[in-house]
């Protein structure tokens, strides 16, 4: 639904939430009817499901259970656009300005292929291999 690719580097997640015209749409009340989900590293918002701090009652804790699944699938979802692009996860090497529009373009492209019904691409060994020699 939104693709933030501001930042260089490393930036906390609550930032770049923050400055999502998402979050800016769900407090505008454009977007009605759903809710984010993220983790304990979120600061609470209206529009955004975290986990509890301290849950005591059942309830509590079946919410946390209910939320950490969702999230945890959030999380799958962005692990298989790394899987379709895995220059994502090894590291581009190209100019900033041109990184930013490549993982924007990669998402739509993402996106665009599930829309599709392509099939998630089987996992390059010989890739991973090169890949993980060349993190040792």
């Amino acid at each position: 639904m939104d693709v933030v690719a501001r930042w260089p580097g490393s930036v906390n997640d609550s930032i770049i939430f923050d400055s999502s015209s998402i979050r800016a749409r769900f407090q505008a009340g454009q977007i009605q009817g759903g809710y984010l989900v993220g983790d304990a590293g979120y600061p609470y918002r209206v529009c955004l499901l975290i986990p509890l701090a301290n849950p005591t009652t059942a309830a509590q804790k079946d919410f946390n259970t209910t939320q950490i699944k969702t999230h945890t699938s959030i999380e799958r979802a962005n692990g298989l656009l790394k899987h379709r692009f895995p220059i994502l996860k090894n590291g581009l090497r190209v100019k900033l300005e041109r990184t930013l529009l490549i993982i924007v373009a990669t998402a739509v492209h993402h996106k665009i292929a599930r829309i599709m019904g392509e099939d998630e691409p089987e996992e390059d060994i010989e890739l991973s291999q090169l890949i993980a020699l060349r993190h040792q």
